[in-house]
């Protein structure tokens, strides 16, 4: 089967790979959309370690073709999605409903185990959740980071009424927007792309800005007087401007406002900041680093931050995929060259990539 491997930083290769087997306790699937994740391309641009040989690919839907002994829940021929999380489900943390923190997890397709940027791939049965029948498979590739956005909402960091600024509109923080259009506050989206600037607008946010432009803290200051009660930071560190993020996020944050974070790799946008402004007014500083979770006071799996998003899916309370996203089709990645160039152009390409795995 063709697959795209991970062989170090800049090297992502279009090899040939043996179909996997069937571990007892896994489904072998068929992909059907997958998602190009932002962590892909820190780890393309080498920001972030991942294993040589390792099979791309964490946000994607899929089609169960086969499935090991005793596994009666699962049908071939079922759609569904899948959360790439590995977990031991024993430990303290699993049993917290935190598999993110899980002391022997891993991911699909980041390390641990080959993700869904293949023909087949096998996963653990737990993974899967059955799409409903008003969730086609291509909004299914996009429940991995919407769940995220879904966690930081559901999470109590913002009230109704608060006004919000979205600083880097990768695709977590543009689905934050479309979760607060429900809010009643005003949601500022700043980002130096404008493919990304304009699919913030059509997901919700009130006014786009560049961060390069002379006029974005007056603009900011016009928008909310009193600055924003909530700031949400997305600091990829490919962008030259997500270097000024968070000292941006501490002014721009009201007195015992919130800054969270919802992405940071690397150190560089925290070198640039001056301590005492966030001390002085007594901000609040918050990170997801479990970005989705089961807790079980929650109500466990049924009532998880993926199940809710899926949910918000069927009923048409969240769309999919982001506005201004590029389809690309896996059978026209002939080469290791063409492999790159996808990842290489990211984000400046489009709002979001997601390769449709069956044209």
């Amino acid at each position: 089967m063709r697959a795209v491997v991970a062989r170090g930083p800049g090297q992502f290769a279009m090899e040939d790979r043996p179909v996997p087997d069937l571990a007892p306790g896994h489904v072998l699937l068929r992909p059907l959309f997958n998602g190009i994740c932002f962590t892909d391309k820190h780890v393309f641009d080498g920001h972030v370690a991942r294993s040589a040989g390792l099979v791309l690919g964490h946000e994607f839907s899929a089609e169960v073709v086969g499935c090991a002994p005793n596994l009666g829940d699962w049908q071939v021929g079922e759609r569904v999605s899948v959360d790439p999380r590995i977990r031991c489900g024993q430990c303290l943390a699993c049993r917290a409903g935190l598999e993110m923190q899980c002391r022997d997890g891993g991911f699909l397709g980041v390390h641990g185990a080959d993700g869904g940027l293949a023909e087949f791939v096998s996963v653990p049965s737990y993974a899967l959740y059955r799409l409903p029948d008003s969730v086609a498979p291509l909004h299914a590739a996009c429940v991995e980071a919407a769940c995220c956005a879904t966690r930081a909402v559901r999470s109590g960091v913002v009230a109704i009424g608060d006004n919000v600024v979205l600083l880097g509109l990768e695709d977590y923080n543009l689905y934050v927007a479309q979760w607060l259009k429900r809010q009643g506050g005003t949601v500022v989206a700043v980002d130096p792309d404008p493919a990304r600037r304009a699919a913030a607008l059509r997901f919700g946010a009130s006014i786009a800005l560049d961060p390069a432009s002379e006029t974005l803290v007056r603009d900011l200051r016009i928008a909310m007087p009193a600055g924003a009660d909530v700031v949400m930071v997305a600091m990829e560190d490919y962008v030259p401007a997500a270097a000024r993020y968070v000292a941006m996020a501490h002014r721009i944050a009201r007195t015992q406002g919130q800054v969270v974070m919802m992405r940071a790799y690397g150190s560089q946008g925290f070198a640039a900041i001056e301590p005492s402004v966030a001390w002085l007014k007594e901000l609040t500083i918050r990170h997801f680093g479990n970005f989705f979770g089961n807790e079980p006071a929650r109500g466990g799996r049924p009532r998880g931050d993926w199940q809710v998003t899926l949910d918000a899916m069927a009923r048409g309370a969240i769309a999919a995929p982001p506005p201004n996203t590029a389809i690309v089709e896996f059978s026209r990645l002939a080469d290791d060259a063409e492999v790159s160039a996808l990842f290489a152009g990211m984000p400046g390409s489009a709002s979001k990539i997601i390769v449709d795995m069956n044209a």
